[in-house]
């Protein structure tokens, strides 16, 4: 559990007080950009965890190789859909009324914490793998069940590195964003009174599959690939939602909440579409044709 929560939490105020201070476009594209580059390896590897959506199986997975490419699908659209529907009436963070206001910037956490449930239910598929080697491994040390040391020190690092991704959304979303909206950037001590409990959900977020997914997968053998298999999707939503602040040298907060309108909705489709365009290529490269 310590080696769950520490880093991630680590990780989250760590990236929360180098956004604070952060104060000019430039340099939150820069820091985004480091967010952006751990999730775009990130997806990577948590593909290849899902076999790839079971692509070597070609025309032959049945519906085991379906309901992969279902939760895949899921992760992408679930996450889009509700942006998209909680955020969508118009609204202003220069909007003088308190309760406009807050509801604005209510609507700004809400991508790191998308951001935090996708990488959760990674978490979760993470969970229930180790729970199975605890519950059957017949290794008198859980160390080497979970492969040494170097496993261990791996999954910390993962932990950490992940959550700085969710950090560097909530410093370009919510932290950078609304003080651009005032004009001025929160110190350091300021930043931890306003957002403490933010960094606290959003560690939630991200830790609770993990433990959840360890204490069923202790009872209950759970086939983790279908929660990479989402995470995966997912990553697709986190991706662009990163890549609005990284790659906009002007990015204002205030301004960004128009890039997930109506159309972009269909973005995420037709990406969903070319994705499995070529996937269904490297399906036939894996299937025997007499």
């Amino acid at each position: 559990m310590a080696g769950t929560l520490l880093p991630v939490y680590l990780a989250l105020f760590v990236s929360a007080s180098i956004g604070s201070i952060v104060k000019s476009n430039q340099g939150m594209s820069y820091f985004t950009g480091l967010g952006l580059g751990i999730l775009l390896f990130f997806f990577v590897d948590v593909t290849l965890d899902s076999t790839e959506l079971s692509v070597n199986s070609g025309l032959s997975g049945g519906v085991a190789q379906g309901g992969l490419l279902i939760s895949f699908a899921a992760g992408a659209l679930v996450l889009t859909i509700t942006d998209y529907y909680y955020r969508s009436p118009a609204f202003s963070l220069k909007d003088e009324t308190p309760e406009r206001k807050s509801r604005a910037e209510g609507r700004m956490f809400l991508v790191p914490a998308l951001i935090s449930l996708g990488l959760g239910i990674h978490g979760a598929g993470e969970g229930s793998s180790f729970a199975y080697v605890a519950a059957f491994t017949s290794s008198s040390s859980l160390i080497s069940a979970f492969g040494g040391y170097g496993a261990i020190i791996s999954y910390v690092l993962h932990k950490f590195l992940e959550a700085i991704i969710i950090g560097t959304a909530y410093s370009a979303y919510v932290i950078f964003g609304n003080a651009k909206s005032a004009a001025q950037v929160s110190g350091l001590r300021t930043m931890i009174v306003r957002h403490l409990s933010e960094l606290l959900a959003l560690g939630f977020l991200i830790c609770i599959p993990t433990f959840l997914g360890t204490t069923i997968g202790y009872f209950i053998p759970i086939d983790p690939i279908y929660f990479y298999a989402f995470a995966s999707g997912a990553s697709i939503y986190s991706i662009l939602r990163l890549a609005s602040p990284s790659l906009e040298p002007m990015f204002k907060g205030e301004n960004n909440f128009s890039f997930f309108s109506r159309d972009n909705v269909l973005l995420i489709a037709m990406i969903l579409i070319g994705f499995f365009l070529l996937y269904f290529a490297a399906l036939l490269h894996s299937t025997i044709i007499p």
